[in-house]
């Protein structure tokens, strides 16, 4: 089980951590060719899926597997979707990721809730310092009173 926390010294909009992206290769038969590290990837809940740019999708030369209608605040349209593996700050790999296009994005790297929902996430915000923290896997509930 790997276990993440951030501190911030003020109150964040964004949680950004460091990560790595794979391509979606089967681990049995062999390994990635290459890895880039993202130095500030976005995690958003309001994000069903994982996106990565264009210059991640050319880094790693990963070829589509299919496509995947997003919508957004600008309309829908047909993206392509690419299987990835993650390595997370937790130093844990999620493998198998369908991670989506967005080109445009501020970020190379938004992690989303089909990640988000593997572990436990919590964010506070007291005495104006925020901190993130992530567990994987989902150990127990954690409610707030």
């Amino acid at each position: 089980m790997g276990v993440f926390s951030k501190k911030f010294e003020s109150l964040e909009d964004a949680i950004m951590t460091e990560c790595c992206i794979y391509p979606g290769v089967d681990l049995s038969k062999e390994k990635p060719s290459k890895v880039i590290n993202i130095k500030d990837a976005a995690w958003d809940t309001g994000a069903t899926q994982t996106l990565i740019s264009g210059a991640v999708i050319r880094y790693l030369n990963l070829t589509p597997i299919g496509k995947c209608r997003v919508d957004g605040f600008d309309g829908s349209k047909m993206v392509n979707e690419y299987l990835i593996h993650i390595g997370l700050p937790t130093g844990d790999a999620v493998l198998n990721i369908r991670a989506l296009e967005c080109d445009g994005a501020a970020y190379d790297v938004v992690i989303g809730m089909d990640i988000i929902n593997k572990g436990d996430f919590c964010f506070t915000n007291k005495d104006g310092k925020s901190v993130f923290s992530f567990r994987i896997p989902s150990t127990e509930h954690i409610e707030l009173k």
